[in-house]
């Protein structure tokens, strides 16, 4: 028997009675209502101080998923560092065949360059086949692999200078030649009849580690189906544009300067198909500043992407320290996917733990819903030995489900739903957290492997332990409804007293 279905008018009398305002220090509610951006609202302080941080792959999102009010916050599978890397990607660029120019000014501001890639769509790992190319600057040399073979012309410096350069490499049936500022540093023989398996990129490779990524900006890309004279790549280094000087006659011909209200677009086919991509916008932005441009007024500025790409899927508190006290109370709905991170193993709610070695300083509260790791269903694990208490039964994918810990000075209980599922008597007093700040969805550090996926709703987190009662009431009503409830004894008393009040109470369907 549903008894929530029964008992709900009672509770919705009893708890609408009366508000009893908190005094706690911490206590912060996330129910992403009204909230935009990268920001998680919080609504019970209303400064800003307490607000979280949506960090990685997650989006507000509302639809009839939402478990409470109009939005929620979707947990998705965290956006890799490696890759996508910070790069421009040439759409069409597949179509080059055994005659063509690549060429693009570049300002290197590096400050620990070792070799970044010019134009490539190599995987990253394995050989260089005949469907890819690299054309990238090494230390004391610049290289084109094309065909598997490898052409490289000697640089007057082990790495270029401040500003910009000017770098091209053009193929002619069989011959490639390699430029820089305008002079010709080398050539060679390559095969023929290479097709291209992707297209070509700016910066980086298309996958593998980040190690060859053109840091600074970058500017007049030019890929196309002809290849260059010496006077016409003299021409481009010395600040013409491209699309100045170059009528394509050939198939395929691209060329991006940054300039103007569409920076990304194609100065020589207009209809948006060749217009730039960029493989990661966060990390490759457009910079307007006519100081930074090579010619023009705009420029691409290309940055490390892992100094700015969050690793992991989660949202940032401002909890740390000894906020929690000797009381607390953490709490969420979660609605977790089957797939992904979920079915790996544990997946965090609530933590603080580095990622690795010793937990016995961090406060984790993690789940499974299958309970087939180490028998765990919930986990509240807190700082100390021995303090940890398991729920080890099991739960549903793909639905709601309200998760809640609470601590009372050495009292732990797990409630799943609303119920009352585990309870322990661990060490008394409070924790201190240290540092480290509170995260929702996966630890500060480490491997993505623990990283939650799914609807996350009415984040509750508070220096104080709520009762039996008043978590039952968040399960059915939401913890914003809960948080304006009398006191625990009031409600009993109110109860008893209105439960000849089932007509009246069930004509308020709506009453908080």
């Amino acid at each position: 028997m549903n008894y929530k279905h029964w008992l709900r008018p009672f509770l919705c009398i009893a708890f609408s009675l009366g508000a009893v305002p908190m005094a706690s220090a911490t206590q912060l509610l996330y129910n992403f209502e009204g909230d935009i951006g990268t920001t998680a609202t919080d609504k019970l302080t209303g400064d800003g101080v307490q607000d979280g941080t949506l960090l990685g792959n997650i989006s507000l999102v509302s639809g009839p998923e939402v478990p409470f009010g109009g939005q929620a916050a979707l947990f998705e599978v965290p956006s890799a560092v490696n890759p996508p890397f910070s790069t421009v990607q040439v759409p069409g660029s597949t179509a080059l065949g055994d005659v063509y120019t690549l060429a693009v000014h570049a300002n290197i501001n590096d400050p620990t360059p070792s070799a970044f890639r010019i134009f490539s769509n190599y995987p990253g790992t394995g050989g260089v086949g005949a469907d890819r190319i690299i054309f990238d600057h090494q230390p004391t040399y610049l290289r084109a692999i094309i065909g598997g073979t490898v052409i490289s012309a000697p640089t007057a410096t082990s790495f270029p200078d401040a500003g910009y350069h000017h770098y091209a490499l053009t193929v002619d049936n069989g011959t490639a030649t390699i430029y820089m500022d305008g002079m010709a540093l080398g050539s060679g023989a390559v095969p023929t009849g290479n097709v291209l398996s992707t297209d070509l990129l700016v910066g980086e490779d298309t996958g593998g580690a980040s190690n060859e990524q053109i840091m600074g900006n970058i500017d007049d890309i030019l890929v196309m189906d002809e290849a260059l004279s010496a006077a016409d790549i003299m021409q481009l280094a010395s600040g013409a544009s491209a699309a100045s000087m170059i009528t394509p006659t050939g198939f395929y011909a691209a060329n991006y300067g940054f300039e103007g209200a569409a920076p990304l677009s194609d100065l020589f086919v207009s209809d948006g198909v060749q217009d730039a991509v960029l493989t990661l916008p966060i990390a490759a932005t457009v910079d307007a500043d006519p100081a930074n441009a090579a010619e023009g007024s705009g420029s691409l500025y290309l940055q490390d992407a892992s100094t700015i790409v969050h690793r992991f899927s989660q949202i940032e508190t401002p909890v740390s320290g000894t906020d929690l006290g000797s009381q607390f109370t953490l709490s969420s709905v979660v609605n977790v996917s089957s797939g992904g991170y979920a079915n790996d193993g544990l997946i965090r709610l609530f933590t603080n733990y580095p990622g690795g070695g010793s937990a016995s300083n961090s406060l984790i509260v993690d789940f499974n819903p299958d309970a087939d790791q180490s028998g765990i269903g919930i986990r509240l694990l807190l700082p100390g030995s021995g303090n940890t208490t398991v729920y080890g039964g099991t739960f549903s994918y793909d639905e709601d489900h309200l998760i809640t810990t609470v601590y009372d000075d050495g009292e732990v209980s797990i409630y799943l739903d609303g119920e009352l599922v585990a309870e322990n008597m661990v060490a008394s007093g409070g924790f201190d957290l240290g540092d480290t700040k509170l995260l929702i969805g996966e630890d500060s550090a480490g491997s993505v492997n623990e990283n939650l996926l799914g609807i996350v709703d009415d984040v509750l987190i508070l220096d104080r332990a709520l009762t039996a009662a008043q978590v039952q009431y968040m399960s059915l009503f939401g913890a914003e409804a809960m948080l304006a409830v009398p006191e625990p004894s009031s409600v009993v008393m109110i109860v008893g007293a209105m439960l000849v009040g089932v007509v009246a109470v069930r004509r308020r369907e709506n009453c908080v």
